[in-house]
């Protein structure tokens, strides 16, 4: 039987925290459904130290800007084709294909997952009496989430001794997996005899 980690119980806890915040600070702000925001803070989380959770953040960030400009313009060319199924069964994969190859280019390669997400998340949820005003609004959820996140984590940071006990405790299972290792490549020795 496994037991579960204190650190990833404590880092299920600061996702909950965040979660919670953001839906305190989008119902008492009236910013509607906190769903960008959420789904914002919980990638910064997944890191160990704050330098880390900055840097996920700023990727997600980023790549929800991008996704959210190219879901307007899949926005725009849907209204103006009134949504036409025969039109959007094409146009949103390929504008999925430009949000990977812009983050390419802009050597965003971890703002991926952020930018599709919010391509998909904006694309397929704004109502034709909405666009920009609601592409701009999910994208400043995204520094909300972010916000909270790199909060939470600065607020809840592991203490030396404990990042050191990390490191022993990492370290172990290392030299534990150097040991498979070894005798793996030991065996695979020993059948081409």
């Amino acid at each position: 039987m496994k037991i579960i980690h204190k650190y990833t119980l404590i880092r299920a806890v600061k996702i909950a925290v965040s979660v919670a915040l953001c839906i305190l600070i989008f119902h008492f702000s009236d910013r509607g459904a906190p769903i960008a925001a959420s789904l914002s803070a919980v990638a910064p989380l997944m890191t160990s130290d704050l330098h880390t959770t900055i840097k996920t953040g700023k990727n997600t960030v980023a790549g929800n800007i991008i996704g959210g400009t190219m879901a307007l313009l899949y926005f725009f060319i849907t209204k103006i084709d009134h949504a036409n199924f025969d039109i959007e069964i094409f146009l949103l994969p390929f504008f999925i294909i430009l949000v990977v190859l812009v983050c390419e280019l802009l050597h965003e390669h971890s703002g991926i997952v952020p930018a599709i997400s919010a391509t998909i998340l904006i694309s397929l949820s704004v109502s034709y009496g909405e666009s920009f005003g609601f592409a701009l609004s999910r994208i400043i959820d995204t520094f909300i989430g972010t916000l909270i996140a790199v909060g939470i984590n600065t607020l809840f940071q592991p203490t030396k001794s404990e990042i050191r006990a990390l490191i022993r405790e990492d370290q172990k299972i290392l030299s534990q997996k150097q040991t498979e290792l070894d005798h793996l490549s030991q065996e695979l020795e020993e059948h081409k005899k």
